[in-house]
């Protein structure tokens, strides 16, 4: 970062290194700082990212004593979609029984 102090003579000030010098158009100096800090608040959430693959790992931001947490929830997760496929399969087994056995009752069940 630089503080100019004479645009007419083109000398500026250094605010890093606190020297006077002269200013050139074809330089140009950027702070990277601010950059650096979003650079590691990126890696620290790639590091949890890949910590969430251990499913007795604990989240980053959470409460303390959650480890284990992404194993439960993978747990409930799984016995809702077991319970979702087994009710949808268990009716197309009872539609399947009422078509071969009577069609009738069937068409009456599905409108028609």
């Amino acid at each position: 970062m630089a503080a100019v102090i004479s645009k007419e003579h083109d000398v500026i000030l250094d605010t890093t290194t606190r020297k006077v010098g002269a200013s050139r158009a074809d330089i140009v100096s950027l702070d990277i700082e601010p950059l650096s800090k979003h650079i590691g608040k990126l890696e620290s959430l790639a590091d949890e990212l890949l910590a969430s693959l251990n499913p007795s790992s604990q989240p980053l931001f959470s409460r303390p004593s959650r480890a284990g947490i992404y194993k439960t929830a993978g747990y409930l997760t799984n016995m809702a979609i077991g319970f979702i496929l087994g009710c949808l399969t268990f009716a197309l087994i009872v539609l399947a029984y009422l078509s071969a056995t009577n069609p009738a009752t069937l068409k009456a069940l599905l409108g028609g």
